[in-house]
């Protein structure tokens, strides 16, 4: 059977996360889930989940950027792949929810260790399916060799479509059609702000605030994990 942890990162987004606590309690199989806070000051992770008790079936732990130095959520997955403990890892955004019954059909699935897996979604269930980006499953020790994210890329919008096409151009790549996740957000439209020092998050209007991307202004970082962290729960 595979073992299977899933990576979530978050940012001040209560209602998501919340709906994922519902999601994650209703789990009717044994799976690791490892939750990391990217330096939200305003609802931090931590004051969510005060009080909330997990069904026996997960095996949750929660840790926390200590700064918010922006979008550096692909830096927190980099740290989620580094603190997992199983073979597989599923990453999902928060505002992606996953039915208990794929992840028993993921447990048995016959998987290649040598290939990461894209897999599809629907807007709130409905409607027609699409390759939901940057959610995906891959073996830990397939993400370490290629390198993970580029934290280079921190605080933009970047580095996700780098990354799936670096993996793309050195690794297999299939499409689990017959797994829908439900995304329960939608995707943000980009305003460019000069003088943005980070992204700023509106979701009533779909919209976040950005500096543009200069790859030229980019100075380039090989090591990874460029920040503190420290474990909450």
């Amino acid at each position: 059977m595979n073992q299977f942890t899933v990576i979530h990162t978050y940012y001040n987004e209560r209602s998501l996360l919340e709906t994922q606590l519902e999601r994650w309690n209703v789990y009717n199989t044994p799976i690791k889930i490892i939750l990391i806070d990217d330096g939200s000051q305003e609802v931090p992770a931590e004051e969510v989940l005060r009080g909330v008790s997990f069904s026996e079936n997960i095996d949750f732990s929660l840790y926390k950027v200590t700064e918010d130095i922006g979008f550096n959520s692909h830096g927190c997955r980099n740290l989620g792949a580094r603190l997992a403990n199983t073979e597989w890892l599923v990453f999902l955004d928060i505002d992606y929810t996953i039915q208990p019954s794929h992840l028993i059909k993921l447990q048995r699935e016959s998987l290649a260790e040598n290939t990461w897996y894209e897999m599809n979604a629907k807007f709130n269930g409905h409607g027609d399916p699409y390759v939901a980006l940057n959610q995906f499953i891959i073996p830990k020790k397939l993400y370490l060799e290629s390198g993970g994210y580029d934290e280079s890329f921190v605080p933009f919008h970047t580095g996700d479509r780098e990354f799936l096409s670096r993996l793309s151009s050195s690794y297999d790549t299939k499409n689990l059609e017959w797994l829908n996740l439900t995304c329960r957000r939608g995707g943000r439209k980009a305003v460019i702000v000069d003088d943005a020092a980070i992204p700023v998050y509106d979701d009533e209007k779909m919209i976040f605030y950005t500096r543009k991307f200069d790859p030229t202004n980019i100075t380039p970082i090989e090591q990874r994990i460029n920040f503190d962290w420290e474990r909450v729960l």
